[in-house]
């Protein structure tokens, strides 16, 4: 959001740079993650909604696992990218400055 960016400041390169090993790092342990999801899913872990469904196969495929490395280090960036551009997110920020400034 643009007070992230206010806070962070506008050179977002080394939260960038950490975000993509972040992922990397992630990407290599795919097959542990993605079994532990799918047994607690399996088990019926009550009070996780974020299991039901379709999660554990959407948590694989944001994980971009028929990428190579490289590839998948440029598409975690450009999702930054878009999560900065987002315009839901700057109209979130315009509804909270609203809210907030009348109250």
């Amino acid at each position: 959001s643009h007070e992230f960016v206010q806070v962070i400041g506008q050179d977002l390169s080394e939260l960038e740079r950490l975000c993509a090993e972040g992922f990397l790092a992630v990407r290599r342990h795919a097959p542990q993650l993605l079994a532990l999801l799918r047994t607690a899913a399996l088990a019926g872990t009550a009070g996780l909604p974020c299991l039901e469904g379709d999660a554990v196969e959407q948590v694989q495929r944001r994980l971009v696992l028929e990428k190579a490395e490289a590839e998948a280090r440029q598409h975690m960036l450009t999702q930054l990218g878009k999560a900065r551009e987002n315009m839901r997110t700057e109209l979130l920020d315009l509804i909270h400055d609203f809210t907030h400034a009348n109250v």
